[in-house]
């Protein structure tokens, strides 16, 4: 399985745009209707871009979290070692 980059890692090509695209809109737009119908589109792709990226590292972050419970249940120590050894000894039909 491949990890996941970091947040903050790697920036998609198109980053700079959408970054410029948001200081453009809140510095000279009052309204998202002062967009043009395209720009307000770009926006919004952005923006939902954003929100999705964000949800998937979040998800990506309980799955880690879930993992390492998991790791932890499943991690022996030497006493459990021994008490499962006598168990199956106990249970199976030569011992």
């Amino acid at each position: 399985m491949r990890a996941a980059p970091p947040a903050g890692g790697p920036k998609p090509p198109h980053a700079k745009w959408i970054a410029q695209l948001i200081r453009d809109a809140a510095r000279g737009a009052a309204t998202l209707r002062a967009l043009s119908p395209e720009r307000r589109l770009a926006l919004e792709i952005a923006v939902d871009e954003v929100a999705e990226v964000a949800e998937l590292e979040r998800q990506w972050m309980d799955a880690e979290a879930i993992a390492e419970i998991a790791d932890g249940m499943l991690s022996t120590t030497p006493e459990l070692d021994d008490h499962l050894r006598r168990l199956k000894s106990r249970a199976s039909p030569e011992g």
